[in-house]
């Protein structure tokens, strides 16, 4: 008999190239008057969002636009954040951008109704009262935050990188339009894309996956191998790009019941400690923790090398998960993921505090190996 399991998903997806153009409907629908529009800086210069704000103001809804995000939502930013969107008068918020736009959107949604520092809500359930009603719009496949109850804040002055997790943070509709992926860069289209594998691998291998969750991270494992490179050498692609949008959101919804791992413990760490990107961290990071992972739950790596069509027939679970992680390196460098972290400015001074960091995390404790302090330091050597 199979063990018992939960499953969650909120949030309304609505999918389809051309999809933002019905943005002003969901917003009504909503009952929104007035919106705040959370993104970057650099995406708030094209000519994408300032279409989509045209036509949200020309169906009768009041905007207001917080684009100074530059990169990870930190404290210094939320607070600034904070302090306008209480200001502003919004009764919802549109988060439109990449995974950390969104993550920061669910923060402003939440200080609009919630008291107090930002800071103060890092951790589980610690949200007291619903935030403002949120819609997601990624523009790149990678994070999976449009589906997640999750935010991700870091204060880099007390090296502290953590989520805010709650049930209110999910947000209530996610418009996910193939075509926003047409102008992405390559670099962006690798790293995001593999951060979304990353996640569908640690959830099909948690200690917490279950039925439901499997389906998700296999469709999203089989979906990312068959168009990833397509969209890489050819960000028009739009076959490709409803594969990776798809597949980022499927692999989000997977590990919003399952937890992830040691790749994304251990590349938070090093983010607050060495100040890297997530998403090429979590790329370069994630055939070493395969490897890790490999002996305690081989039978996990046949059932990936089969979905990704390769032949392990008379081979043993560790051969044929060998084979897998064989597979998954040769993707990374046909997209041009660095091969190790010191490419990307990690050094070896911080490893031990690192590892302290990447033990303490909620991940850690879903990954399929409770690896030790020195293993875990002996794979950030091997990274190196």
């Amino acid at each position: 008999m199979k063990k018992g399991f939960r499953f969650s998903l909120s949030t309304r997806i609505v999918f389809g190239c051309n999809a933002l153009e019905g943005v002003s409907d969901e917003i009504k629908n909503m009952g929104i008057s007035k919106i705040l529009i959370v993104t970057d800086e650099n995406f708030s210069c094209l000519p994408t969002f300032k279409d989509m704000v045209d036509k949200i103001s020309k169906a009768g809804v009041a905007v207001e636009i917080f684009n100074r995000l530059k990169y990870e939502p930190d404290t210094e930013i939320a607070e600034e954040g904070a302090s306008f969107v209480r200001g502003a008068g919004c009764d919802g918020v549109l988060g439109i951008g990449g995974g950390s736009s969104i993550d920061f959107a669910k923060i402003l949604a939440l200080t609009a109704t919630n008291e107090g520092p930002v800071e103060g809500y890092m951790g589980l359930n610690k949200v007291k009262n619903p935030p403002l009603p949120l819609i997601a719009v990624p523009t790149t496949a990678g994070s999976g935050s449009e589906v997640t109850r999750v935010a991700v804040l870091s204060n880099h002055r007390k090296k502290v990188k953590g989520g805010i997790v709650s049930p209110y943070l999910t947000p209530r509709v996610a418009i996910l339009d193939p075509c926003l992926l047409s102008t992405l860069p390559k670099k962006i289209i690798a790293e995001t894309g593999i951060d979304a594998l990353a996640h569908a691998v640690e959830s099909y291998y948690s200690i917490n996956h279950n039925p439901i969750s499997d389906i998700l991270a296999m469709e999203s494992i089989r979906r990312i191998f068959k168009s990833i490179k397509n969209l890489y050498n050819d960000a028009g692609d739009l076959l490709a790009a409803e594969d990776m949008m798809l597949a980022s959101t499927l692999s989000g919804a997977a590990f919003l019941n399952t937890g992830l791992g040691n790749v994304h413990s251990l590349a938070q760490a090093l983010g607050i400690f060495y100040l890297v990107p997530h998403a090429v961290t979590v790329a370069i990071l994630l055939p070493y923790v395969m490897e890790e992972n490999l002996t305690v739950c081989g039978e996990r790596f046949v059932e990936i090398a089969t979905v990704i069509g390769l032949d392990t027939e008379g081979l043993t679970s560790i051969e044929a998960g060998l084979k897998v992680i064989d597979e998954v390196k040769n993707l990374l460098h046909d997209i041009g993921i660095p091969k190790r972290l010191s490419e990307i400015g990690v050094t070896d001074r911080f490893f031990r505090e690192v590892v302290a960091d990447a033990m303490q995390a909620p991940m850690y404790l879903s990954n399929p190996k409770q690896s030790s302090m020195e293993e875990l330091i002996a794979l950030c050597e091997r990274a190196l």
